[in-house]
């Protein structure tokens, strides 16, 4: 109808960063639960951004994760950051 609808609108935005350090695309997790938004949302599939091979938190866990044979997978990227401040 022309006019913008912004797609994070009432969410928390949080970068997705590639296991190089680089920033690849966006997540949003909604603010205030009305039950008829999904929780997430991410950027649409792009040359920068695959979600099928993608892995939150991978910049900050793959050295831990080889130093001691251990993963740690969760849901969420709240639950992967509530997890990165244990």
């Amino acid at each position: 109808r022309g006019r913008l609808y912004e797609t994070f609108r009432a969410r928390a935005v949080i970068p997705l960063i590639d296991k190089a350090g680089h920033y690849r695309d966006f997540n949003g997790r909604i603010l205030k639960d009305s039950g008829s938004l999904p929780k997430y949302i991410n950027s649409s599939n792009s040359h920068t951004f695959r979600k099928r091979g993608f892995l939150f938190g991978m910049n900050l866990a793959f050295s831990t994760m080889v130093k001691s044979s251990e993963v740690n997978i969760v849901e969420g990227c709240m639950d992967a950051i509530r997890m990165h401040s244990i």
